[in-house]
């Protein structure tokens, strides 16, 4: 959701500096990982965040060569 051109140049700049396949399987197992149905036995007090992204309109995010 970066759009600020200096956003998107220090993203850039962390990813070149990440390793990729840690990188990849943390960001697959964040996204394909479904825990709504795990939350309800949560027993101890517990913050819990999630992303209201999916139910916004926005428009299609700007093209970024990377």
């Amino acid at each position: 959701m970066a759009a600020k051109p200096d956003d998107v140049a220090r993203i850039r700049e962390w990813g070149s500096r990440s390793d990729k396949p840690t990188v990849i399987d943390a960001m697959a197992t964040v996204i394909g990982t479904d825990l709504r149905q795990d939350v309800a036995r949560i027993a101890s007090p517990t913050l819990v965040q999630g992303t209201w992204i999916a139910y916004q309109d926005h428009a299609p995010p700007p093209r970024f060569n990377v």
